[in-house]
């Protein structure tokens, strides 16, 4: 992504952008952290979000490598963002060790840990009720191996409503760092579970393009043999044929409550919270025959 001149570009198992901004004579520096490929099309809407929060002060956005076992990430960091943390997350046991304020965007496994709510239960709701709407009886969950909170609501409500509806409830989990193969090869193993299946739920955009792309290898059409689903309206969504129904996180609205959020902690004062985002929005597009008839 483009901001402010610097380009941008994703980097190894982390992506990360570092904002700084002068204020009060003083050097600012913030810590974004997000998955590689369950978070980093969304860390950039996020970016640009943060960036909004600072117009009118001297800002500078940066990308630096971190990798999986480096704590050594804390040091000098003034606050951090973390998008959808897994369990025993080493990033932000390092933060704690420092006392460097964090805020979580989506829920994480540490109760004591600031968040902003994504509101997983409700995103899963709204993808199943809207395949099943659309004429979906039986179709699998993809998701990543990764222990996140986002995986294991969505995984919950999945099997809550396949005993509902007497659906076989094969969940497929892929190794995040697959990244579009995993998707690929996920599709293949869950038509072997189940040739029936006449739907996919994939809330790993990633996952969904590989998805997509064995579908047309097995020679599927979507949506008449199978309709796809989604998680984020990203690019990837957007751009694909058909393109995916997926939801919209309302990210820019979570971005400014988590930085109002990490702000007031930096600065220990307690300050009253922005308002709660607005709720996720189910986007119907035609890969589950949305607008037919």
């Amino acid at each position: 992504c483009q901001i402010d001149g610097q380009l941008l570009v994703a980097d190894g198992v982390f992506q990360q952008c570092f904002v700084r901004r002068l204020q009060g004579g003083n050097e600012l520096l913030l810590l974004l952290l997000a998955p590689s490929h369950p978070g980093q099309n969304a860390a950039q809407v996020i970016v640009r979000a943060v960036a909004g929060e600072l117009v009118g002060e001297p800002h500078i956005l940066e990308l630096r490598t971190v990798h999986q076992d480096h704590t050594g990430a804390a040091v000098g960091v003034d606050g951090a963002l973390v998008i959808e943390p897994r369990q025993d997350d080493v990033f932000i046991a390092a933060f704690r060790t420092r006392s460097v304020p964090v805020v979580s965007i989506g829920q994480s496994f540490d109760p004591a840990l600031p968040y902003v709510d994504l509101d997983y239960h409700r995103i899963a709701r709204l993808l199943m009720d809207h395949l099943i709407a659309q004429g979906a009886r039986r179709f699998p969950l993809i998701i990543g191996a990764e222990q996140r909170i986002s995986y294991i609501t969505m995984r919950e409500v999945f099997e809550q409503v396949a005993a509902e509806r007497g659906m076989p409830p094969h969940v497929i989990r892929i190794d995040e760092a697959r990244g579009e193969d995993g998707g690929y090869e996920a599709i293949h193993q869950a038509m072997r579970l189940d040739p029936d299946l006449d739907a996919v739920l994939v809330p790993v955009d990633t996952f969904a393009t590989g998805v997509m792309r064995g579908l047309r290898k097995l020679g599927k059409r979507v949506p008449d043999d199978v309709m796809v689903a989604t998680r984020y309206d990203g690019w990837r969504a957007k751009m694909e044929k058909p393109a995916l129904t997926a939801v919209d996180l309302r990210l820019d609205q979570i971005a400014h409550v988590a930085t109002r959020r990490l702000a007031s902690l930096i600065s220990g004062v307690d300050s009253p919270l922005p308002p709660a985002p607005l709720l996720p929005l189910l986007i119907p597009r035609a890969s589950t025959r949305a607008g037919e008839g």
